[in-house]
C-alpha cells in the first residue's frame, strides 16, 4: 500500500500567505460558530504551512486580526486555537517526561 501524493496543497510561504488571505476573505467569517462542522467549508486549511514553518502563527493572527471589527468572535476563537492551544500542547510536552506514553495521561482518563 502506498500513500498517494498530496495533490491539494503547494508548498512555500507564497503559496501559504494565498491560502491564509482565502481563508480571511471567505472562510473566517464562518470559522467562530462552523469550524466543527465537517459539512461547512469553515477552517483555516493553514496547518501544512504552520507545521513546516512556512507560515508563522504570529503572521496568521496579524492578519486575522485585521477583520476583528467584520468577525470579531471568529477572530478570537481562531487566536484562541492558534496561539494558546499551541502553546498549552508545547508546554504540555516540555514539562512532562511522559508526553508520548500513557503514562502520561490524566490518572482519571
Amino acid at each position: 500500500r502506498t500513500v498517494e501524493e498530496v495533490d491539494w496543497i503547494t508548498p512555500g510561504t507564497k503559496s501559504g500567505l494565498l491560502e491564509l488571505s482565502n481563508f480571511c476573505q471567505k472562510r473566517l467569517r464562518l470559522f467562530g460558530e462552523k469550524r466543527n462542522d465537517p459539512n461547512v467549508a469553515a477552517l483555516s486549511n493553514l496547518s501544512p504551512w504552520l507545521h513546516f514553518g512556512q507560515l508563522s502563527a504570529q503572521r496568521c493572527i496579524l492578519e486575522v486580526k485585521e477583520y476583528k471589527a467584520k468577525y470579531a468572535k471568529s477572530v478570537d476563537v481562531y487566536i484562541e486555537e492558534t496561539l494558546i492551544r499551541r502553546e498549552l500542547s508545547d508546554n504540555f510536552c516540555f514539562y512532562n517526561p511522559n508526553y508520548d506514553n500513557l503514562k502520561g495521561t490524566n490518572k482519571i482518563s
